[in-house]
């Protein structure tokens, strides 16, 4: 089956995400799910994204059974502590406070609906901050970027200014693995290379 004739559904309103497959040349619609994101108690961050992801792409699969469905989550974990999306601005500058100066992990999962297949798979990624004062933080919650971010950040945004170093998936930070996704369409048997193809 060639990935030109598939009715692609990306299952997340995310700018980024959406960004993300655009770059690979995808064409694809954007039909967000509505799934609450809340954690199962001592769900791993792991389980956590992958969980939801599966979820997010059910949702739509009985919908659109025909569709390839791609749907994600991301997390960041901080030793015991699991960072979603922040509700305000106390809590954004209380996770950035936390994450400054210290390392912390970003999973991904990352989850395709296609006929009767589901394949749902994961990625983490290894953040080191630097030190952050106070100030800096309050500064950077006021321009309303940490808002609909995992961890209060956005990595390819201003946030980036912190990430002294990243051992991993870029892209995984960025809330969608890239070469994960490329794999696993690989295993359900579609040519990624078909989107850059010449036609002769």
């Amino acid at each position: 089956m060639r990935i030109r004739d598939v009715h692609v559904i990306l299952a997340s309103a995310s700018p980024r995400r959406k960004e993300l497959l655009e770059k690979i040349g995808l064409s694809f619609d954007v039909i967000p799910a509505d799934v609450a994101e809340e954690r199962m108690a001592g769900e791993s961050p792991a389980r956590l994204v992958m969980r939801l992801s599966e979820l997010k792409g059910q949702s739509l699969a009985v919908k659109y059974p025909q569709a390839l469905i791609i749907a994600s989550d991301t997390v960041v974990s901080l030793g015991a502590e699991i960072y979603g999306k922040p509700h305000d601005g106390a809590e954004a500058f209380a996770m950035l406070s936390s994450l400054s100066g210290r390392e912390h992990a970003v999973y991904t999962g990352l989850a395709l609906f296609w006929k009767r297949r589901r394949l749902c798979r994961y990625e983490c990624t290894k953040v080191q901050f630097r030190e952050l004062t106070a100030s800096v933080i309050k500064s950077y919650v006021a321009t309303g970027e940490p808002f609909g971010k995992a961890g209060g950040y956005a990595i390819q945004g201003l946030g980036g200014l912190f990430a002294r170093a990243i051992h991993g998936d870029y892209s995984t930070v960025v809330g969608f693995p890239v070469c994960l996704f490329g794999s696993m369409m690989e295993e359900l048997g579609f040519s990624l290379n078909q989107l850059w193809e010449v036609s002769s």
